[in-house]
């Protein structure tokens, strides 16, 4: 059985290779021409990264015993990022 600091170690490393890969591919969004393919793909790739970033923020700060947990504003900008991505898609 896992104990919660090998989890939680995991959980940091998932948390900054997306964090990571959401600068990189952002950027690279910003510096291409809007729609391209290239452009397109990094937009992808950013929310790939930005998912996994948010997602493992709200799972981690909801590990903690916290009197706000899971912290409401890592919950809120998860909610807002996914449901913006939905509303474009659509």
């Amino acid at each position: 059985m896992m104990n919660i600091e090998t989890f939680l170690s995991i959980m940091l490393v998932i948390h900054i290779a997306g964090g990571t890969i959401a600068l990189l591919s952002g950027l690279v969004a910003m510096l291409t021409e809007k729609g391209s393919k290239l452009h397109r793909l990094a937009g992808k790739i950013y929310f790939g990264g930005m998912t996994s970033y948010t997602n493992i923020a709200t799972c981690s700060t909801s590990s903690f015993d916290f009197k706000l947990c899971p912290n409401p504003v890592v919950v809120m900008s998860d909610a807002f990022f996914q449901t913006s991505f939905i509303s474009k898609a659509v």
